[in-house]
């Protein structure tokens, strides 16, 4: 039994932090995967040279808070392979946000995998979407 009491506090905001993200992945989640258009993962996109050419204040600032909010959602992701809540589907949405060399290849990898796909599908099929279009 662990009764120390500098421990009690640490497994209180475990448990918080687990109950968060369990919530957090229930709601924002899909609402996540149905804006996304149905071609994200093989659309070829620009690549990040291409867009770096426009310079704006905007754009710098969006693609920092792009790159941010990815980062926190795949930590999120991470943490939730470990805690309850949809560790993979909030992974994939991460890395789909973020901008960075080699992201194409591993999302390719991730969405290979079949229960990846249909939990993406099933998601976008309850909320009237058609299904995702996923790489070969």
């Amino acid at each position: 039994m662990i009764s120390s009491p500098s421990v009690i506090p640490i497994l209180r905001w475990f448990g918080v932090l687990s109950t968060l993200t369990f919530i957090l992945s229930l709601v924002c989640i899909p609402l996540l995967i149905l804006r996304l258009p149905a071609g994200v993962f093989v659309q070829p996109g620009q690549t990040l040279s291409t867009r770096m050419a426009d310079r704006s204040f905007f754009f710098i600032l969006l693609f920092f808070l792009r790159n941010i909010i990815g980062g926190l959602l795949l930590l999120a992701g991470i943490l939730m392979l470990v805690l309850p809540g949809q560790g993979l589907l909030t992974m994939v949405l991460g890395l789909a946000m973020m901008e960075f060399p080699g992201k194409r290849y591993l999302l390719k990898i991730i969405l290979r995998l079949g229960p990846v796909q249909h939990s993406l599908n099933w998601i976008r099929k309850k909320g009237g979407q058609v299904a995702f279009d996923f790489p070969s």
